[in-house]
């Protein structure tokens, strides 16, 4: 009892002392660190102001200007050796180039490779907005350019790739999630049979699954969050909740042309993903299509087209829903557009892939082409992916440029975000492959 008893109290005291050791180091952590916010000074306290990068030491400074002074005369072993003894690859002069842009606009094209090798980003922009792609056009380095586009194309692969591969992972846990729950309610209903429960109490429950099914459908929508936004027609423009811009009227030239070339003939069967301001519906409607197939979304532009009278259109069909939810309403068509809210190709990429199954062999298909819209070398890179891409999916592009004045100031008054601001606009026209 007596050893117990001992043994009781040393491990108390035990206790008690580290507790103490606990709270002391604490206590000190704490003190230094006040130690430390009090010696810092305004200069160290304001490190990060904006887009600028942290401030260096003048050793540092003066080893980044080595790197660009290589860099723009293209000594690539002066680079790398600048890099080597400390220089930052992520460097920027007083009008935010990087040594990637002197490198480019130079023609320098070893220099650009150990460049983007050491981590220097191959779509960074300067303080007006321009990488060092647009620096290559700009230097007419022909050479540079094209090797700066299958990078920004090899990079934005992968990435694309990348996220692919977790939307498919995604998929599969959905998917194995949907088996137990079926298994689940394979065993439920077994139980019920067996017990024979009462009519109101399978009633029940089919009403609990279908409310399980809603939500799953919902949470297999990307676009919900725009579907349940409240959209405003303002002037030549609608806009979502926030003024982005679903469709705006100064588009209206470019779905003219869309039309033209979708459209050889008359009398064809044509359908349009994204009905919008109406502007490429009313374009396909001059070429007196035999049908003409509408898919909308949104339930405010619907109303917009019952009130306009596009359900007593002859010809006209009006399928309201997403397009991947009425798949299966869908025929075969001479013309196909589509463009639906959002400027990325990850979006675009999923319908391309349903294209050759409802595309006549001598069809025209084509989609607004806003990708990347707020620069030419970004747009140019996408364009490229888009080419590339469909081709995999089993049809060639090409390219029609169509040359336009750049929306003005005015025309962008209320608008969140300008989602296309080129004077060049590439429309594509896809066709399916022969395969003979």
């Amino acid at each position: 009892v007596g050893f117990c008893f001992l043994f009781f109290h040393f491990f108390c005291f035990l206790c008690v002392f580290v507790f103490c050791v606990f709270v002391f180091r604490h206590f000190c952590h704490f003190c230094e660190m006040e130690s430390n916010n009090k010696r810092k000074t305004p200069e160290e306290e304001n490190q990060v102001e904006g887009d600028e990068l942290p401030k260096r030491s003048e050793a540092e400074i003066e080893k980044c200007k080595e790197m660009m002074s290589a860099s723009e005369s293209g000594d690539t072993k002066k680079v790398l050796k600048s890099l080597e003894e400390g220089a930052d690859v992520h460097y920027r002069d007083e009008s935010g180039r990087g040594p990637l842009h002197l490198a480019a606009l130079n023609g320098h094209l070893e220099t650009v490779k150990e460049l983007l090798m050491a981590g220097h980003p191959w779509n960074e922009l300067d303080s007006e907005g321009r990488c060092a792609g647009e620096y290559a056009e700009e230097g007419g380095q022909e050479e540079v350019y094209q090797f700066l586009l299958e990078e920004g194309c090899r990079v934005e692969l992968l990435f694309n790739l990348l996220d692919r591969m977790d939307e498919d992972e995604e998929d599969e846990e959905e998917t194995e999630e949907k088996e137990e729950g079926k298994e689940e309610i394979q065993e439920e209903k077994k139980e019920e049979e067996k017990k024979v429960e009462k009519s109101e109490e399978k009633e029940e429950k089919m009403e609990e699954e279908g409310e399980k099914e809603k939500k799953t459908k919902k949470k297999e929508a990307p676009n919900q969050d725009y579907l349940n936004q409240k959209l405003h027609y303002s002037d030549d423009k609608l806009l979502d909740e926030e003024n982005n811009a679903v469709m705006m009227n100064w588009e209206g030239p470019l779905m003219e042309k869309h039309a033209e070339l979708m459209c050889r003939s008359e009398g064809l069967d044509v359908i349009n993903v994204g009905f919008g301001l109406g502007l490429i519906d009313d374009e396909l409607q001059k070429y007196k299509p035999k049908t003409h197939t509408i898919i909308e979304a949104h339930p405010d532009v619907y109303a917009r087209m019952i009130q306009l009278g596009w359900d007593k259109k002859p010809g006209v069909r009006i399928l309201f829903g997403r397009w991947q939810d009425v798949i299966d309403q869908l025929e075969q068509y001479d013309a196909i557009f589509f463009d639906t809210f959002g400027e990325f190709w990850q979006d675009l990429r999923q319908f391309c892939q349903l294209v050759p199954d409802i595309l006549r062999p001598d069809g025209i298909y084509s989609f607004f082409n806003g990708l990347g819209g707020s620069n030419p070398f970004f747009h140019a890179v996408y364009c490229r992916i888009a080419e590339m891409e469909l081709l995999e999916m089993g049809m060639e592009t090409t390219y029609v440029k169509v040359e336009m004045e750049k929306p003005t100031e005015q025309v962008w008054d209320g608008v969140k975000r300008k989602y296309f601001t080129l004077t060049t606009y590439n429309l594509p026209i896809c066709r399916l492959i022969d395969e003979v």
